[in-house]
């Protein structure tokens, strides 16, 4: 036979949790059935699945942004220098830099528009100097190694001198020089801005005459440009740096 009190303390057992059942069916309805209880346990049900699902980008961005460094080639050098009274020679047109900092930031700054790296010489006079390279506005949370990080560079200071301009004519297939007479210059005459060892170099200075495909008289405004012994373009200041040229086809009287 069942002992009465074993029945009683499982009834009593029983009772009890059927209480506890009651009292959270209760709660239940009152948060599900809830305006403001419904709406608290959506937002924590979609905070708990974004957190499950974006888990991975998550972590990267919080643990694991770490420190990269990425090459930039052929960043373009700008020269700071009074061009105006000086020749500057010696400084690279361009240089690869590296750029080392967290991931999310290179990427952001290797997105920018304009990278520059600046050689500053305004400080200098003539000689020979060991110039900088230095990248502009770089963000104070990276790093950059430049190479070549210096330049050695020579400023000269400039000097004028006068030159007599020939004309040369620019002629296309099918065409010869005797089809023209001499053009005719509006100015004979040019001065030229460049360091000593520059104007001594110059052996011709010609007003460039592009012919091609004329076939009578013409107009054109002719590029002037200096040359050295070997027939090199010389990077040097003409004044002016064109010339208004007239030319006449030849015997077109009788044509």
């Amino acid at each position: 036979m069942e002992n009465p009190e074993h029945k009683t303390l499982v009834s009593k057992i029983i009772e009890l949790f059927q209480m506890i059942f009651r009292k959270l069916s209760k709660l239940f309805d009152k948060v599900v059935f809830n305006k403001k209880g419904s709406l608290f346990i959506s937002l924590f049900l979609a905070i708990i699945i974004s957190i499950s699902v974006n888990y991975e980008d998550i972590s990267l961005s919080l643990f694991h942004d770490t420190t990269v460094s990425v090459t930039i080639n052929d960043v373009s050098v700008e020269t700071l220098a009074d061009t105006e009274n000086y020749v500057i020679e010696g400084i690279p047109s361009t240089v690869d830099v590296t750029i080392t900092g967290s991931a999310s930031d290179v990427q952001v700054y290797r997105q920018q528009a304009n990278i520059r790296a600046i050689a500053d010489v305004r400080r200098y006079t003539e000689g020979n100097v060991v110039v900088d390279i230095e990248i502009s506005q770089l963000p104070s949370n990276l790093e950059a190694t430049i190479q070549p990080a210096t330049a050695e560079a020579t400023i000269s200071k400039k000097v004028s001198k006068q030159f007599t301009v020939t004309s040369e004519l620019l002629l296309g297939n099918g065409q010869s020089s005797s089809d023209f007479e001499s053009p005719v210059l509006s100015a004979t005459t040019v001065t030229i801005k460049a360091s000593q060892e520059q104007i001594d170099a110059i052996r011709s200075v010609k007003a460039i005459i592009d012919a091609t495909g004329q076939t009578g008289d013409f107009n054109v405004e002719a590029n002037v440009m200096a040359y050295d012994s070997s027939g090199t373009p010389l990077q040097v200041d003409i004044s002016p740096a064109t010339i208004q040229v007239s030319v006449k086809r030849a015997n077109s009287d009788s044509d």
